[in-house]
C-alpha cells in the first residue's frame, strides 16, 4: 500500500513492513507492557502465597495444596518469562527465600502442564555454618535459583518432585 497524501502531511494506513492497521502497531507496545504488568501481579500473589503457607503450614501442606491445581493438558510456557516474573515478585517479598521462589515457579509451571523439579543442596565449602539452596528445574534447564551455583560448591541432597 503506497501512503496516502493529506494535507501536505503522510499519512499510514498499514505498516511497511508487516503489513498490520497503522492504529493496531501503535497498541501493540502498551499491549505488551499490560501483558508484563499482568504477569508481575500474579506471579506477587503467587509468591506472596508461598512465602506465608512455607511461614505458617510447612513445606509439605503447601506442597499438597499447589498440588491439586495440576493441569494434564500441556500448554506452551516461557521459562525465561516464568523466572523472571518469580524472581522480579520476590523482590517485593520479605524474605522471599530461594525456596519461596522455587515453589512459587513450580506451581506457575504446573499450571501450565509442565514438570519441574525442586533441587535442594547444601554448600560443601563452608567450613562453619550450613548454607543450604534451592533449585528449580524443568527438564534439563535450571529455571530458577541460578545455573552457575549449581556445579560450582553445592552438594546435591534432595529433588522433590511434583505430586500428580
Amino acid at each position: 500500500m503506497l501512503p496516502q497524501m493529506f494535507a501536505g502531511r503522510t499519512l499510514l494506513l498499514f505498516c511497511p513492513l508487516c503489513r498490520a492497521p497503522a492504529w493496531l502497531k501503535s497498541i501493540m507496545p502498551i499491549r505488551s507492557r499490560i501483558n508484563k504488568a499482568a504477569h508481575l501481579a500474579i506471579c506477587l500473589g503467587v509468591v506472596c502465597v508461598v512465602r506465608v503457607g512455607l511461614s505458617t503450614i510447612g513445606y509439605k501442606r503447601i506442597d499438597g495444596l499447589l498440588s491439586r491445581f495440576h493441569r494434564a493438558k500441556r500448554r506452551p510456557v516461557d521459562l525465561r518469562k516464568v523466572a523472571w516474573g518469580v524472581s522480579t515478585a520476590a523482590r517485593f517479598v520479605p524474605h522471599a527465600s530461594c525456596l519461596t521462589q522455587a515453589v512459587a515457579g513450580r506451581f506457575l509451571l504446573a499450571r501450565r502442564g509442565q514438570a519441574s523439579t525442586i533441587r535442594i543442596g547444601v554448600d560443601g565449602n563452608s567450613s562453619n555454618s550450613l548454607k543450604a539452596h534451592a533449585w528449580l528445574i524443568s527438564g534439563k534447564a535450571v529455571v530458577l535459583g541460578g545455573p552457575g551455583l549449581e556445579a560450582t560448591s553445592f552438594v546435591h541432597l534432595v529433588d522433590l518432585t511434583e505430586k500428580r
